[in-house]
């Protein structure tokens, strides 16, 4: 890339058309209220959290490579379990098919799909992870191309670091604008093991529906998440 094209990429004035929302104000607080909590449903509960993960973004022209801290709602699906009749012990395997990253369209926060994200969860019967994108909500920085994709590499990590999800159980679902780095992520990671899969909802002609992400989802089998990993 060249010195131009480098320069033109940072300061692209089509930036702040992608990318509306940013610097609006937060529609949650440090502690993710108010869509943070616990919902059971029968022997389910489904626990929305907010977790922070560091990611660095690659300087340009005029810029020197910068590190932000990226808000990330993550829900969680709890199984209670059952009692064993034989052994009277409690089983408490978490039966998560997958874990989506979800990457929402540029007219919202992380709290404007709070509600989505938990009902993906129930229905799915998954994980879902979507990470904030630079500028919007409480999250720093400016979204452009670079930081964006750094924030989408930010939920990944939570979902294969922080929630030990394989590879070939991670969906990443891109909307609107979020189709573009899904699709960016989804490449880099087949380099070395592809996810198991691509879903994005857009305007684009090409543009999977949402049902792709469900029909993957139902294809997964259970895995259970890690314990006592953080991230790096």
């Amino acid at each position: 890339m060249s010195w131009a094209q480098s320069l033109w990429k940072q300061y692209d004035p089509i930036n702040r058309i992608m990318f509306p929302a940013q610097g609006r104000a937060a529609s949650y607080d440090v502690k993710g209220k108010p869509f943070v909590g616990e919902l059971q449903v029968r022997d389910v509960v489904y626990k929305t959290i907010v977790a922070h993960m560091p990611v660095h973004v690659p300087g340009g022209m005029c810029a020197p490579p910068v590190r932000i801290d990226v808000p990330c709602m993550i829900v969680l699906r709890a199984d209670l379990g059952t009692v064993d009749p034989n052994t009277r012990r409690k089983s408490n395997r978490c039966r998560a098919r997958c874990t989506v990253v979800y990457l929402h369209g540029n007219g919202t926060d992380i709290g404007g799909v709070a509600e989505e994200a938990k009902a993906l969860s129930r229905d799915l019967e998954c994980h879902v992870v979507v990470p904030e994108y630079p500028g919007y909500g409480l999250a720093g920085g400016s979204a452009n191309e670079d930081s964006v994709d750094a924030a989408t590499h930010a939920g990944c990590r939570v979902a294969t670091e922080c929630l030990g999800t394989p590879l070939e159980r991670l969906i990443v679902y891109g909307r609107s604008v979020g189709t573009g780095p899904a699709a960016a992520a989804a490449a880099r990671m087949a380099a070395a093991v592809a996810p198991g899969a691509l879903a994005s909802r857009g305007t684009t002609r090409t543009a999977r529906r949402s049902s792709s992400t469900a029909a993957a989802a139902r294809r997964a089998t259970s895995f259970s998440p890690a314990r006592r990993r953080r991230p790096r």
